[in-house]
């Protein structure tokens, strides 16, 4: 690609995440394989290498696999479904884990665009909505055909990046529009959000964390009809990668102080 890459603050994390994808399909124990997201490293001009962290190498891993076990059982459910990716960067779950059914949509900024066409591209099944996710007029751009469909809400990566009224008011209109939908989200715990400077490869973005909640069952407190289904805790998986991290929920406070990834159904359809 031409040009190297002007991304900052939030939306650079987005290349974070990416470049840890693509590490993790190096490993010879890896938990998922993203051969697109090690040709997207390979393309784009950036400074990946301020991202190689130790814990950064087990978190984003840990959190891409929960997130994808959770999109496989949706679409094993609803194989004919409409996944609707949040803040979605470059993510490539519509080229992984695509099933030849489901309909695919990424909102995002529109500084997004060029990368993301390049790299990725519209389909007739998989699509990208140029929007803020805080700014709800995205939601009249899915089409209604989509909507009529069993429909998975996911934000990774993305929520500890806003304040608790923008996360409860995206939630609750989501909750709304498309009543019954599921959501797959990270959330992050308090003393995480407290710390983003323990965190030098986001804190060397700019990016600041703003918002989380140490269990996801408070978001049933938001509205009527939020149900958390699943709550899976990033600690409990691959220790070995976590050296002192591991010992830290018994320090602190329990396991909901850090990353988790939980499932909630939004009302009855």
């Amino acid at each position: 690609m031409n040009g190297q890459t002007k991304l900052t603050g939030v939306p650079e994390t987005m290349l974070l995440t990416l470049y840890h994808r693509a590490l993790e399909t190096a490993r010879p124990d890896r938990l998922f394989a993203d051969e697109f997201a090690v040709s997207f490293v390979e393309r784009i001009d950036h400074d990946f290498a301020k991202f190689d962290d130790w814990r950064m190498r087990w978190a984003i891993p840990v959190r891409t696999w929960l997130i994808d076990n959770a999109v496989r059982e949706f679409l094993r459910r609803h194989p004919e479904g409409t996944v609707i990716t949040l803040g979605a960067g470059l993510c490539t779950r519509a080229l992984r884990l695509d099933n030849a059914q489901a309909q695919w949509f990424s909102v995002d900024l529109a500084e997004i665009r060029p990368l993301w066409q390049e790299l990725i591209g519209e389909s007739a099944r998989n699509h990208l909505v140029t929007c803020s996710v805080t700014d709800l007029a995205w939601m009249d751009r899915i089409p209604p055909a989509a909507t009529t469909r069993p429909m998975l809400f996911v934000a990774e990566g993305l929520l500890q990046y806003l304040d608790e009224s923008s996360v409860r008011d995206l939630v609750l209109a989501i909750r709304q529009r498309f009543p019954g939908s599921e959501l797959v989200v990270e959330v992050l715990g308090t003393f995480t959000v407290k710390n983003t400077r323990l965190n030098p490869t986001v804190a060397g973005t700019g990016a600041v964390f703003r918002w989380g909640c140490d269990d996801c069952a408070e978001l049933e407190t938001w509205a009527e009809g939020i149900v958390l289904l699943d709550q899976w805790y990033l600690v409990d998986y691959e220790p070995q990668r976590q050296r002192y991290l591991a010992r830290l929920p018994g320090m602190l406070g329990g396991k909901g102080q850090f990353g988790k990834v939980a499932r909630l159904r939004l009302g009855t359809r």
